[in-house]
């Protein structure tokens, strides 16, 4: 069989959007954020017989969660004060790791971030926000437009 060759990304220039009502075009916050990442996480159950043979793990169907990290702008077009506007809302994020890219779509439940921080550092934040079912992915994720 043939080795599969690998095909990795760099983040230097990514976009996130993020769509509440399902009209174009979605908020970009592609300059909001450092970082995004979708994790699933999966609970397994074992369960052991009286002889070491009899030894059974079940794996269950995956949660996903949508983790981001921010600098905090609480300004009207900020991602902190939207995300704190729009709490326990869902909506979908869109993100491509390179612009006009692969990338993937979640449906989440707004979850604001922090605000404040230490003397002499840049305010940031992080969310980490449920998913609703698992991403899906996108071949090409449209650029956004310029404003």
């Amino acid at each position: 069989m043939p080795e599969n060759k690998v095909n990795p990304f760099n983040i230097t220039d990514a976009q996130l959007t993020i769509d509440l009502d399902g009209a174009d075009p979605a908020e970009g916050f592609s300059e909001h954020v450092s970082s995004v990442i979708a994790t699933p996480t999966s609970s397994t159950s074992t369960w052991k017989g009286m002889k070491p043979s009899a030894v059974f793990q079940f794996v269950g169907s995956s949660v996903w969660g949508l983790a981001l990290a921010f600098a905090q702008d609480w300004s009207a077009t900020g991602l902190s004060r939207f995300l704190f506007e729009h709490e326990g809302e869902d909506a979908v994020f869109t993100f491509a790791p390179e612009t006009g890219g692969q990338g993937f779509s979640v449906v989440a439940t707004i979850v604001p971030g922090a605000y404040g921080g230490a003397v002499d550092a840049t305010g940031e934040a992080t969310s980490a926000m449920p998913v609703k079912g698992r991403p899906t992915l996108i071949d090409s994720v449209p650029a956004i437009p310029a404003s």
